[in-house]
């Protein structure tokens, strides 16, 4: 690691060598302790000598701030990347689900709106743009983004689906839809009957309404059962 380290501190060494030894430390900083600490020093180094301005470098040091829970710091990184343009969906998959994660629905709704329009084929930008317009009220907005967006849910992918029928059923609950909000969470529960959001939406949804209390009962009580350690349940 000695003659690794002095390699760094010389700024004649290529970039792209470095960034080639800096990938096969984030592989190994993950099951090392002793790698991470050194991938750590190699990063300053790589800090204090160099104009961060390669986003393969960047997406490095955003990936390290993700295994280290520093999603403030990630998401800065993820953002910076895009500015460089033809950025890669991973990219932009993460960057949304950390403003998700930070709530940061603004942000959120933009970027998911950009992610949608370079990877339209794509769900997710779809699913993450709703989910900011619902934090915004706009509901029959997320709606239409929503039913657009599932046209591109592979056949295989029930999860995603899944996703977007529980969404779904939120969605027509704030909009008093009520018919139209079971029938989607139904629909997410024909796919997975244990499925925990969609117990859960749905038995709050019937609790609001004070509609079959029995049955709302009976689900929030098998999510909880299903997902014991979700606050939320």
């Amino acid at each position: 690691f000695q003659y690794i380290f002095m390699a760094f501190q010389k700024k004649e060494v290529p970039l792209k060598h470095k960034i080639t030894i800096l990938h096969s430390f984030l592989d190994l900083s993950k099951r090392n302790a002793e790698r991470a600490e050194q991938f750590d020093q190699l990063l300053k180094l790589i800090e204090q000598n160099q104009d961060i301005q390669d986003p393969e470098l960047l997406a490095i040091f955003a990936r390290r701030s993700l295994d280290k829970e520093a999603y403030e710091e990630a998401l800065e990184y993820f953002v910076r990347i895009t500015h460089f343009g033809n950025t890669s969906y991973d990219v932009w998959n993460h960057l949304m689900r950390i403003e998700a994660y930070l709530g940061r629905w603004k942000q959120l709704e933009s970027h998911a709106e950009q992610a949608a329009i370079e990877f339209p084929n794509q769900p997710m930008p779809y699913l993450f743009s709703s989910t900011a317009m619902r934090y915004s009220g706009q509901y029959e907005e997320a709606v239409n983004t929503l039913l657009n967006g599932m046209a591109f849910i592979l056949p295989e992918d029930g999860e995603t689906r899944i996703k977007f029928h529980v969404l779904l059923g939120e969605l027509y609950h704030e909009l008093k839809e009520y018919s139209s909000s079971d029938a989607e969470l139904e629909q997410a529960m024909n796919l997975r009957k244990t499925h925990a959001g969609a117990l859960n939406t749905y038995a709050r949804n019937l609790a609001e309404r004070k509609e079959r209390l029995n049955q709302a009962l009976e689900m929030a009580e098998l999510a909880v059962k299903i997902s014991p350690e979700n606050p939320e349940y």
